[in-house]
């Protein structure tokens, strides 16, 4: 029986990939299985794959032509036999006890969903905060929402986590083809949905900055006008959310990423943007600080967007 499936889309990342494969076949835990999905690489990340696939017989390898990031997670998915889902990106690395560890916690309390925590590379420390109070707690998808966005803490990236296959199948969650950011519209809906999700402090996952990603090209049009088109697409999906606070909270969130976004992709000067839903930001804003943000975009956007800048370099 397969316990885990480790899903691994790769894309022109030689200069990683062999450090991420050590990570995955010396993992401690045997009954798993490596889906490694070729998405169109054209560097040398098919020889290095190869060569694993031929000296390790849990690495299932498929190629297939360039879809992108969402594509061949997709791919992957759809072919898994494991219990438990874990999504590694094929520039980054997991502790060789990632898959024993999370298994033994994910079916000690039947999770749907298992968060844990991260190594940024880039800053030289982790990810989240593991004194939050409510680490190691079980909780419903909403009610853990509550608690990460009253904190600040939220994490949206698909692959610090382990998933319960059969809940993922069953709500049909697929994440959207073509788009950049893919997460920022795919992890919040499958967190809603969770009955039983749990987050825990411990380090299994160690994400690597790689300046020749998609997401690290200089000009971000498309990632911004992507993580605004998403923020409308979750806004059609938190209109079913009872909890009043909560839905509030979510669309605060929603204000925060456009804004983000639209400083990202220098959107000021581009026509695409015209279309901006000014009611949206406004009736989104939940927070004081987002409300003020708001107020200062609609009186100039291309003033809103200097002020951000001198910011950011500050920092």
């Amino acid at each position: 029986m397969i316990k885990i499936s480790i899903i691994v889309p790769v894309y022109n990342v030689e200069q990683y990939l062999a450090r991420c494969l050590d990570s995955l076949v010396n993992q401690t835990m045997q009954e798993i299985e490596i889906i490694v999905v070729n998405d169109g690489s054209t560097d040398n990340s098919e020889k290095i794959i190869e060569k694993y696939k031929q000296k390790y017989s849990n690495i299932i390898y498929y190629v297939k032509e360039n879809g992108g990031l969402s594509d061949a997670r997709n791919y992957g998915l759809y072919r898994a036999k494991g219990e438990y889902i874990i999504f590694v990106d094929s520039d980054d690395l997991i502790e060789t006890s990632t898959c024993q560890e999370l298994y033994q916690k994910v079916t000690k309390h039947n999770l749907d969903i298992l968060k844990f925590n991260y190594y940024d590379e880039k800053n030289n420390r982790n990810g989240l905060n593991e004194r939050l109070n409510y680490l190691n707690k079980l909780y419903t998808g909403e009610e853990y929402l509550k608690q990460v966005l009253s904190q600040g803490e939220v994490s949206i990236v698909a692959w610090n986590a382990i998933y319960k296959r059969e809940f993922l199948q069953q709500n049909n969650f697929w994440f959207k083809k073509g788009i950049l950011h893919e997460d920022e519209l795919w992890t919040p809906q499958v967190m809603i949905k969770a009955k039983r999700i749990m987050q825990i402090p411990e380090v299994y996952y160690y994400y690597k900055s790689n300046p020749t990603s998609i997401t690290a090209k200089k000009d971000k049009t498309k990632n911004a006008l992507d993580i605004i088109n998403s923020c409308y697409e979750l806004d059609n999906v938190y209109k079913d959310i009872y909890d009043k606070k909560l839905k509030k909270m979510l669309e605060n969130t929603l204000v925060t990423k456009y804004l983000e976004a639209f400083v990202m992709g220098k959107l000021y000067r581009n026509e695409t943007i015209k279309y901006v839903k000014k009611q949206f930001l406004v009736k989104k804003s939940y927070t004081l600080r987002n409300k003020l943000k708001v107020a200062l975009f609609l009186i100039s956007d291309k003033l809103y967007y200097k002020l951000n800048v001198m910011k950011n370099k500050e920092k």
